[in-house]
């Protein structure tokens, strides 16, 4: 049975973007099938199959994050992080993977790290490979309007709201601040109106995805109950066209 605990589990410690080609070292009891694979565009995919799933999951691992954000747009990876869920070329229709998630007993989250940005998934079994294709358009073919980004910038303007209402929060930008001038560390990584809200930001996300959204430093994870052959097919189908 794959319960959300356990497909965010073994997501977080399977998704590595800076792995070569991992040795897959599996308890005796564990009944899972596990397969690597790197597909033509060199993005890595660990692959999981588990017959007895009840949901299935999977993630995205960008070797990009906060730390990354030009000088000038503090907050631009988070930014774009939450610009990835809004619609795609494919899927136009702006919230149509939140909601097709939902329909399917599922739900969808991400994080923008210093160094990593994380999207993930779950789904019931049988709507995987669906899910998956409104997954990949995000990595594909995003659609950047500039009505989204003007609502969005708002979003990520409450969630910096929220933040200063934590201690934990607060302490963890004072340790950025207190970082020496010029390390990666200090820096604002989440990002307000402040710091978003500027001429020339639609121009800024579309330069910053074009240059750190690489299929090489992707790792996709699928958990499913489907064989390995299947899921093979499905993270290849899906996303050689990163």
């Amino acid at each position: 049975m794959v319960s959300s605990v356990l497909s965010n589990f073994v997501l977080s410690n399977l998704v590595l973007s800076d792995v070569a080609k991992p040795n897959i070292v599996k308890s005796a009891s564990d009944r899972r099938e596990y397969r690597f694979v790197e597909l033509s565009n060199a993005l890595k995919a660990v692959l999981v199959s588990d017959s007895s799933a009840t949901l299935a999951a999977a993630a995205v691992d960008v070797r990009s994050g906060s730390a990354n954000d030009p000088d000038d747009v503090p907050g631009l990876a988070h930014f774009c992080e939450h610009m990835l869920f809004l619609a795609s070329v494919k899927y136009p229709v702006e919230q149509d993977y939140d909601a097709f998630l939902k329909r399917h007993g599922g739900f969808s989250n991400a994080f923008t790290a210093d160094s990593h940005t994380n999207f993930y998934f779950e789904v019931l079994p049988e709507s995987l490979r669906e899910a998956l294709d409104r997954f990949a358009q995000f990595f594909i073919a995003p659609l950047f309007s500039v009505g989204g980004v003007a609502r969005e910038m708002h979003a990520v303007d409450s969630e910096h709201a929220k933040n200063l209402q934590s201690d934990a929060w607060r302490l963890w930008q004072l340790g950025r601040s207190l970082a020496a001038a010029g390390h990666p560390h200090n820096h604002f990584g989440t990002g307000s109106l402040q710091t978003l809200n500027r001429t020339g930001v639609h121009s800024e996300l579309l330069r910053w995805y074009g240059d750190h959204y690489l299929s090489h430093t992707m790792t996709l994870a699928i958990v499913g109950a489907e064989d390995l052959d299947t899921l093979q097919s499905y993270a290849a189908d899906l996303f050689s066209a990163v």
